[in-house]
Order: structure tokens, then C-alpha cells, then sequence
């Protein structure tokens, strides 16, 4: 369990949202500055430029699943009925 587990269940936040826009934001890391490896990669199985990459890639996801819960947690709700 999570060191913030706590913290989200003590503030009644959705933990699954909570989870995905903390995976979001280490992706997010491992996809800049220093630790840009990752992009390289993606980028060079593709056959793509980075600069096509990231221009397709941040707007979509940044503003879709950290300002629109729903699409992140409608899917589990469904599953588990709640």
C-alpha cells in the first residue's frame, strides 16, 4: 500500500483517480529532462521526431485525465458496480 493511501482515504478522494494521475505524473518524468530515455525509445520504435511526439502527446492526456475524472474512474465503476 501506498505511503499517500492514507492521506487520500483520510481526505475521501478516489483512490483509482488518485492512482492514475500518479502514474500520469511519473510518466511524465521518466518522458523529460534527464530521464528522457523513455521518449527516445517510444520515438525510435515508432519511426517518429520527438517533436511530432510530444506535440501529439501532452495536451490530450494532461487535460483529459487530471481535469476529467470520469474517464478515468467510469470504466472500474462499472465493473464493480459502485
Amino acid at each position: 500500500m501506498s505511503v499517500l493511501s492514507g492521506l487520500i482515504l483520510w481526505l475521501k478522494s478516489d483512490a483509482i483517480h488518485f492512482g492514475v494521475v500518479m502514474v500520469r505524473n511519473l510518466v511524465i518524468g521518466l518522458l523529460t529532462a534527464l530521464v528522457g530515455i523513455v521518449i527516445r525509445v517510444i520515438c525510435s520504435f515508432a519511426k517518429v521526431r520527438i517533436k511530432d511526439f510530444t506535440c501529439e502527446y501532452w495536451p490530450a492526456i494532461l487535460a483529459l485525465l487530471t481535469f476529467y475524472p470520469p474517464l478515468v474512474v467510469g470504466r472500474p465503476n462499472l465493473v464493480l458496480r459502485r
